[in-house]
């Protein structure tokens, strides 16, 4: 079933899969781990590392007890602890990198600028930042415009849909107004119709 414009903008976490180079769709209660075909052959990666929820309009990472540990940018997360997302956000999990797409990057029109929001600072996550540097060329020559046409699309396909609905209300009291005067106009009509007809059969009895 497809999403709506709204589920998409509100009710979608898109993450940038640096391994796989896909832009995944996930929902709140999604789980990533080696239980999916996927990942399954991530021998670091537990079956269920990492839980999403969408809390208050805010996306939260909910931190598991994983044999490996978690990478939230520069930090190593406790287990069951829930932490706030936001764009440009990394993961790091088992093998896997994840980074947090947002609208915030509809602006950013460059490589350089897209990877200039990378807030991993520590040199012992230099491989992985090297990573996600090296795998961007290739993620900027289509899932990156595709995810950003997705995003445009939408937010004016909501708009569309914003206005729509506003202008159903607008119209609504002259609608009923219509209404209301088309009632009167057909009931005048209708004893006009039948004062005309009754006097062109009195003309059809003199007739007659």
């Amino acid at each position: 079933m497809s999403k709506s414009p709204k589920d998409i903008l509100e009710n979608t976490l898109f993450l940038w899969s640096v391994v796989q180079n896909s832009v995944l769709q996930l929902n709140s209660g999604d789980i990533i781990g080696r239980s999916l075909k996927a990942y399954a052959d991530d021998q670091y990666l537990d079956k269920e590392h990492l839980k999403f929820e969408l809390n208050g309009g805010k996306w939260h990472l909910l931190s598991q007890e994983t044999t490996n540990g978690t990478q939230l940018n520069d930090d190593t997360l406790q287990p069951a602890k829930t932490i706030a997302l936001s764009t440009s956000d990394i993961i790091i999990a088992g093998d896997q990198i994840f980074f947090i797409l947002g609208r915030e990057l509809l602006k950013l029109s460059t490589r350089e600028e897209f990877l200039a929001t990378v807030k991993i600072k520590s040199a012992e996550l230099a491989e992985q930042v090297k990573a996600v540097q090296v795998r961007s060329v290739a993620f900027f020559k289509l899932e990156y415009p595709n995810y950003i046409k997705l995003m445009k699309k939408n937010e004016l396909l909501y708009k569309v849909e914003i206005a729509t609905a506003k202008k159903a209300h607008d119209l609504k009291p002259f609608i009923a107004k219509i209404d209301e005067l088309t009632q009167k106009k057909n009931k005048i009509a209708s004893a006009w119709d039948a004062k005309i007809s009754e006097f062109n059969q009195m003309i059809e009895d003199i007739e007659g």
